[in-house]
């Protein structure tokens, strides 16, 4: 197998750091809130979307109960769309020099 191109692989790099700080950023920001606002912000999900009228937003309401976890990390979640790079690392790897 060849070895990623060194453009391709910053390319990749650059990618996987920025989706980790970015990630490691927003819960630092998250956690160094006072309690009650961290809570104010998981009630907002559900009270925002609550009272939604379903034929205005029939998309948002069938997940709308749904939507009070989009307050939690999607840490997990990200990590899994970054094997996405590791396949395309591994694909230009084949590709022909």
């Amino acid at each position: 197998m060849a070895a990623v191109w060194p453009a391709d692989a910053a390319r990749l790099y650059l990618a996987f750091i920025d989706t980790v700080l970015s990630h490691a950023a927003a819960e630092a920001a998250f956690h160094a809130l006072p309690p009650q606002r961290r809570e104010a912000d998981h009630r907002s999900w559900r009270d925002v979307y609550e009272d939604l009228d379903p034929a205005t937003y029939p998309s948002l309401t069938v997940v709308r109960r749904e939507l009070p976890a989009m307050a939690d990390s999607s840490f997990e979640e990200a990590v899994d769309l970054l094997e996405a790079l590791r396949a395309r690392a591994r694909a230009l790897a084949r590709r022909p020099a």
